[in-house]
């Protein structure tokens, strides 16, 4: 899945980090401005439904969709975000109080971003086989380019904000029978239309598919 494409199922239906945080995403983002906003994801017309685009206009859309979200969110900042909400949650099991919850998770942090990142950029041919697998995502997608620009720009944004979230300062102390804090993810407002206009690019779609029928 595409770079882009990764975004959406994050805002969506949830993923690791998902299930342990919770971000307010009250705001969007207007338009076109500071390389943000649904104009500067794409150049594709915006007006279109997205399964109604040319096999030009989706290779045109998934690779201006991934220069965007990385010149937006830059590999580092969700590795703050993985390393934070990991670090939080096993320092807090076994803390003997909240202050000593809060330091062990930022010793734990620290170890957590020393440690090095996975170059999952370098093959050509693999980014070339996302965007086939994109092309399949999208066909039966119904919202509008327009819709989904918004989308992935007001999830990019919450995200780049919750990389500079400083995850220790909330940990707290737990006893290891009490379970974790699974608070849903609250996708923009943006994204929640998509989840049932676009069930294979959100992600929705691989639930009705588990019990073997055809999606």
């Amino acid at each position: 899945m595409p770079a882009f494409a990764k975004l959406l199922p994050l805002a969506i239906v949830g993923t690791v980090a998902s299930s342990l945080f919770a971000v307010a995403c009250t705001s969007s983002t207007d338009g076109s401005g500071g390389g943000s906003g649904p104009g500067a994801v794409s150049d594709v017309d915006s007006s279109k439904a997205v399964n109604n685009l040319s096999d030009s206009e989706v290779k045109e859309y998934c690779e201006d969709g991934k220069r965007y979200s990385e010149a937006q969110l830059a590999g580092i900042d969700l590795k703050k975000i993985g390393c934070g909400i990991s670090a939080q949650l096993l320092a807090s099991y076994g803390a003997e109080n909240d202050a000593d919850a809060q330091a062990k998770c930022r010793t734990q942090f620290d170890e957590c971003m020393k440690q090095p990142t996975e170059n999952t950029g370098a093959d050509a041919g693999a980014q070339e086989d996302d965007c086939a697998a994109f092309k399949e995502q999208v066909a039966n997608c119904n919202a509008t380019v327009g819709e989904v620009n918004q989308c992935v720009a007001d999830q990019t944004a919450a995200l780049k904000a919750l990389s500079a979230k400083d995850f220790c300062a909330e940990a707290k102390a737990m006893s290891n029978d009490t379970p974790p804090n699974t608070t849903a993810f609250e996708p923009p407002a943006s994204c929640k239309a998509i989840q049932s206009k676009c069930p294979s690019l959100a992600g929705t779609a691989n639930t009705e598919d588990a019990d073997g029928t055809d999606g």
